[in-house]
């Protein structure tokens, strides 16, 4: 992996060689002291800050948004259905949805890679589960999933059981309570 970055980074200092400049912001990729690649910005008059490309490409990630797209009941059964899209900066891999409480995984779902902007639909039947048949802590459906180079992420929102009638649930989505959040950034080994 250390090569590929060294490349970036001399493809980046020729890139950016133009702005180095004393009259201007200055952005220019060089080495640090362990010769890990880096991009400075700043400016040449001032102080000058170094971030590790691959820190600074964290930044740049898959990031999933999802929203409720209606539900259905009856005697086939209760579904809530959902759109997955991909707002980041780069394709989401090995995206796995899956319907919890918070503190169990009571179903897993595979949901197709999704490419910056692209969207797909997924379902949960959730007739005869612990969402239709108790009242649950903390109802969410989390999304786990991948960058290209193997950073893993965090997507989510919590759920509401609304109780019926007959004393079951259905669930609908509870408005403004999302998260995200990165599980793991991998590091060169000489960076830990």
């Amino acid at each position: 992996m250390i090569p590929i970055l060294g490349k970036i980074a001399d493809s980046l200092s020729a890139s950016f060689s133009f702005l180095n400049r004393s009259e201007s912001p200055s952005n220019k990729v060089g080495r640090d002291s362990t010769n890990s690649p880096v991009l400075q910005t700043g400016t040449v008059k001032g102080d000058v800050h170094q971030t590790t490309i691959y820190e600074h490409a964290s930044q740049t990630r898959p990031s999933l948004d999802i929203r409720t797209d209606g539900s259905s009941g009856g005697p086939d059964g209760n579904l809530i259905y959902f759109v997955v899209r991909n707002d980041g900066k780069e394709s989401a891999r090995n995206i796995q949805a899956q319907f919890g409480d918070g503190s169990s995984v009571i179903k897993t779902e595979n949901v197709p890679n999704l490419i910056v902007n692209e969207s797909t639909r997924i379902s949960y039947e959730y007739t005869n589960t612990a969402f239709f048949l108790k009242k649950l802590d903390d109802p969410r459906l989390t999304l786990l999933y991948q960058a290209v180079d193997g950073r893993r992420f965090s997507s989510g929102i919590c759920l509401i059981q609304e109780t019926r009638a007959d004393g079951r649930f259905n669930i609908s989505v509870k408005l403004g309570d999302s998260f995200d959040k990165i599980l793991e950034t991998p590091r060169p080994e000489h960076l830990t």
